[in-house]
Parts: C-alpha cells; sequence; structure tokens
C-alpha cells in the first residue's frame, strides 16, 4: 500500500472544520498539520476540496432471506455500491435462523465474507429472534466476537420472530453490564396484524394498504414501548429506522429527560413521502418496514436532523429486483419488504446539506463519527492521527440527476433515480 499526502484539503470533522494536509502511511493517518513537505510516492492537491471520514453504513441487509427469496446484493456487490457512494464500511444485520446461537449465527455470516471479499469493511450485529437461556450465556462472550450489539424484532409475530417487550427488557438489562446496545425495530405488532386482517376481509391489498397497515400511529406506539423500556431498565437502546413524526417528539422529549435512548433515521424517510406507494406499481419498488410516511413526518425528521434528536441516518439497504416485487401487486403481503440506497447514503445527505445549508460537520457526525463511537469501530468515524485513512474528497460544485447508469447495486431497481444532487464525490480512498 503506497504513501500519499492530500494537501490543502478542507477537512470535515464531526466537530467542525479545518484547513490542513494529511499524510498517510500503510493505510492509516500518519500526520495532519499545515504545509506538511514530506516525500512520498504521491501527492493530490485538493485545493478547494473537502476531505471527509469514510461512511459508514449502521444498517444493512445483504444477502437476506425474506419472502421466498434473497436481497440482491450479496457482501462484495454490497460493497462496490457502497464504496462507490462514499460509505467504505457497513455494519450488516446477521439474523439468528433456528435453534442458532449468536456466536453460530455471526460464524455463518464472517464465512459468506469471507467468501466473497467485499473491498468496504463489513461489521455486523446480530438480531436475536429466539430468546433462550443459551442465548443469553453468551452475552460476556460477545465484545471478544466484535459483536457489541444486538437487535430485536417488536414485529413479525407470526413469521415466528417477534421478541416481546418483556424478553427485549430481559435482554436489555442482560446486556447492559457489556456495553451492548439493543437496536429496536418499534412498531405495535398487534395493530398491524389486526390492520392487515381488516384490508385482507375488505380486498384492499394494493401496496398502498401496506402503508395504511403500518401508519404513523402504529410505529409510535412501538416508539413508546421502546422508551418505556429505557425508562424502565435504565439500559440504552437505539431505534432504528424511525420515520414517523410523533416518535421523533417522543425521542427527543425522552432524550431531554436524560434516558439514554439513540435514534436512528433512513434516506428514504427524509427524500420521500406516502404518496410514492399511489403508484400501484412502480410503487412496490419502495416498500419497505415501516413504511415511507407523510409529509408532516418528512418535516419533522429534518428538524429532528438539525437539532440532533436523530443520532445517525443509515440506509436499511435491502433491495430486491422488480420481477420479485410484482409478486405482491394484487396482494402487498406478498412484496419483499426492502429498498436499496447503501450508493446514495452520504451523497444525497451532502446534497441536502449544501441545499439547506446544514454544515457538513453534521453529515458527518449522522453518517461515520456517530455510528463509529455507537458501535465502537475504534478506528473509523473521524480524520484524526492513528485511524485508518477511509477518506472521500468531495466538491460542493456540479449538480446531477441520479440514473441507472451510475448504479452498482446488483438491483434493478433504484427508489432515488431522477434526483438532483448538489456536489459530487472526486475520489474515495479505503485503508
Amino acid at each position: 500500500m503506497k504513501d500519499y499526502l492530500i494537501k490543502g484539503a478542507t477537512i470535515v470533522n464531526h466537530d467542525g472544520e479545518v484547513l490542513a494536509d494529511v499524510l498517510v502511511k500503510d493505510g492509516i493517518i500518519a500526520k495532519i498539520a499545515q504545509n506538511i513537505g514530506e516525500k512520498v510516492v504521491e501527492i493530490i492537491n485538493a485545493k478547494g476540496l473537502y476531505l471527509l471520514p469514510g461512511g459508514i453504513d449502521a444498517h444493512t441487509h445483504m444477502e437476506m432471506a425474506f419472502g421466498g427469496t434473497y436481497s440482491s446484493d450479496d457482501y462484495f456487490s454490497g460493497g462496490e455500491a457502497a464504496l462507490a457512494g462514499g460509505i467504505t464500511s457497513y455494519i450488516d444485520y446477521a439474523i439468528q435462523r433456528g435453534d442458532d446461537t449468536i456466536l453460530e449465527t455471526l460464524k455463518k455470516r464472517l464465512e459468506l465474507v469471507k467468501k466473497e471479499k467485499p473491498r468496504a469493511d463489513v461489521f455486523f450485529h446480530v438480531a436475536v429472534t429466539k430468546l433462550n437461556d443459551k442465548i443469553l450465556d453468551e452475552f460476556p462472550l460477545l465484545n471478544e466476537h466484535g459483536i457489541h450489539s444486538l437487535k430485536c424484532f417488536m414485529v413479525y409475530k407470526r413469521e415466528g420472530m417477534q421478541i416481546a417487550p418483556d424478553d427485549i427488557a430481559k435482554i436489555m438489562l442482560k446486556a447492559k453490564p457489556y456495553g451492548i446496545m439493543i437496536n429496536i425495530h418499534a412498531e405495535d405488532v398487534d395493530q398491524i396484524d389486526a390492520n392487515i386482517d381488516k384490508f385482507v376481509s375488505e380486498g384492499k391489498l394494493d401496496c398502498y394498504h401496506h402503508y395504511l397497515s403500518r401508519d404513523e400511529s402504529v410505529e409510535c406506539a412501538g416508539d413508546k414501548i421502546v422508551i418505556d423500556l429505557v425508562r424502565k431498565t435504565g439500559a440504552p437502546a437505539y431505534i432504528v429506522h424511525l420515520a414517523n413524526a410523533e416518535g421523533v417528539k417522543l425521542a427527543r422529549a425522552a432524550k431531554e429527560e436524560g434516558l439514554p435512548l439513540l435514534v436512528e433515521t433512513c434516506p428514504q424517510y427524509l427524500a420521500f413521502t406516502e404518496e410514492v406507494y399511489k403508484d400501484p406499481i412502480k410503487g412496490l419498488d419502495f416498500v419497505c418496514s415501516p413504511p415511507i410516511k407523510g409529509k408532516k413526518s418528512q418535516d419533522e425528521l429534518w428538524r429532528a436532523i438539525e437539532d440532533g434528536t436523530i443520532d445517525t441516518v443509515a440506509t436499511d439497504h435491502c433491495p430486491f429486483y422488480h420481477e420479485e416485487k410484482l409478486w405482491g401487486k394484487d396482494d402487498f403481503r406478498k412484496i419483499p419488504n426492502g429498498c436499496g440506497g447503501i450508493q446514495y447514503l452520504y451523497t444525497y445527505l451532502l446534497s441536502e446539506a449544501i441545499k439547506r445549508d446544514i454544515p457538513l460537520s453534521r453529515i458527518v457526525s449522522l453518517v461515520s463519527y456517530n455510528p463509529a463511537r455507537i458501535f465502537k469501530l475504534k478506528n473509523k468515524g473521524a480524520i484524526e492521527v492513528g485511524k485508518d485513512a477511509d477518506l472521500v474528497l468531495f466538491s460542493k460544485d456540479g449538480e446531477h440527476k441520479i440514473s441507472k447508469e451510475e448504479d452498482v447495486s446488483r438491483a434493478d431497481t433504484n427508489i432515488y433515480e431522477g434526483l438532483s444532487l448538489r456536489g459530487r464525490i472526486v475520489q474515495v480512498y479505503k485503508k
């Protein structure tokens, strides 16, 4: 790995900007200073450009079984899509199946990573879908195996994946002494199932009724349960893919109360509204859970981005081929749930920061520094001496529309196609 020197860039970290040079040796940031004169193999003139730490997508589902198929990206192709958008690391969800333990679940996924050889760095959360004493007994071992976070689904009861609130509390309490973060998919499963049964009986099975079956009130009810669990246990929790306005307000109040609550949202909730589901065919590609919500929720999420209520933005990257999405055109229950987006996470947010006059440092916090801090990726998330040289050179100049031609993901669906982005990535450097 050759050494190189980036000259004259504006370095953007979570806490601000500074004009300086960055010297990289053996893939590690060796020096940050003005006017570094050291001789190296390559000198990069970055005057007028911004140097950002590589992005971290903290929520992906590569090669995940769902609805009779698998998400279309594997670890290699998903990593290539990530790198194309300045995401140099991602944290995937290894989902417990059958009687596998947490460590057995992790082992199977690590074998896939080893086989597929992604260039982006891959880390893991593990989703617990079947709680027993064997699972709980592994908690003291998780940190040494690189597992710093677990996930609980409050949903998918009929699919056998739900962890009930009392068991989530048990997991939170067991995890607390080991500093393991519990990530929670927060929706009220009983309301969802009742709504689905009602719509089925009425023959209302288009994709807009997927949204109505899991609307704002359903998600907010789940958020309330999570916040009550945090208050009851005193243990931290991380709400994944928060998408509704009232949930944002509850989270903001909980943080003001001093509760150890962390919140993630996704770019699809920031870029679109539930109007996308009114197209019975194109709307299929936008079907995800929780679904995209209304304009009020979109506006509140942007307020939360700016005021710090939102801690991270991640994609929930889980794309499927359009042909597979069509399985549910007459019955939303058959639509594989998920959207792609890892390639556009950083670039979309940076573009919106330019348009909305949000400091680029805020985006770095959301997409790099905070994910690294929360999930203990100690060599990631900042441009600092000793950190990995995962770096992104970015220009605020230029504007372009996202097109299928630039898509790197294996999926043939791209919900971001046609969006206009400000700025562009000039170069991505990966350790």
